[in-house]
């Protein structure tokens, strides 16, 4: 239980660092809040393409290690 109020703690704490920053930056309240809100509309294109590649990284591996000792276990 402690785990997870120290992590709520954090993520309403990031969010508010967050809002601050962008009302600080010049935004108004409302497009700090849709910010925050929906990260992934901000983000560039490229930032996309990047966010997009190490997903696929973080799936594409524990796929190939499946299969790699599933290819063991059968030469075995």
């Amino acid at each position: 239980m402690k785990i997870a109020g120290i992590i709520i703690l954090m993520l309403g704490l990031l969010m508010a660092l967050s809002l601050s920053m962008d009302i600080l930056s010049g935004a108004d309240l409302k497009r700090a809040l849709l910010d925050m809100i929906s990260p992934l509309q901000v983000m560039e294109l490229i930032e996309l393409i990047i966010f997009g590649l190490y997903f696929l990284l973080l799936i594409i591996q524990p796929i190939f290690s499946f299969y790699r000792k599933r290819k063991q276990k059968k030469a075995v």
